[in-house]
């Protein structure tokens, strides 16, 4: 566990893959139109990324660099047999895009310390066998942007579930 207590609001606990069109190099994003076993590969790499968040969480602290946890995040990714789908895209050479309080997202990882009160974004893809999963998470060292992240987080899940084919 991280030892000043940050929230940690995530998608990637539920079912997350669909990030259609990047990259363009057959790997497969999206659940619509698969068999079971095509679904059943893309959660197994969405299971990784799942893995790494939790994993990463007992790193995040004040003093860390962005970069840092970028080698960690690439790390876990090789270990569980996966590879990490963003450092294919173009001349991207990372496993994640992380952004710190109110840069956009997609944050290139650099030398940056992450702070006390920081909001950090962070988005891992990973594949297998050219299956893909996707998700970020929202981590909050600050208790009041803890708490609106995570009421974003319910609507997000009240949302997710109202999506239904013809919806």
């Amino acid at each position: 566990e991280n030892n000043i207590g940050a929230d940690i609001v995530s998608g990637g606990e539920l079912f997350r893959s669909i990030k259609a069109g990047i990259p363009s190099n057959n790997i497969i994003y999206s659940g619509v139109g698969k068999t079971p076993e095509e679904i059943k590969r893309i959660k197994d790499a969405s299971d990784v990324i799942t893995g790494c968040f939790k994993h990463i969480k007992k790193f995040i602290n004040p003093g860390i660099t962005t970069s840092e946890i970028d080698k960690i995040i690439y790390n876990y990714i090789l270990k569980n047999k996966s590879f990490p789908s963003f450092s294919e895209i173009n001349s991207y050479k990372f496993a994640s895009c992380i952004s710190i309080n109110d840069e956009a997202v997609h944050g290139v990882p650099s030398k940056r310390k992450i702070r006390e009160n920081d909001i950090i974004k962070i988005d891992i893809g990973a594949h297998i066998d050219g299956y893909a999963g996707d998700s970020a998470i929202t981590v909050c060292f600050n208790k009041d942007y803890g708490k609106m992240a995570e009421a974003s987080q319910r609507a997000l899940e009240e949302a997710i579930k109202e999506c239904k084919p013809e919806a």
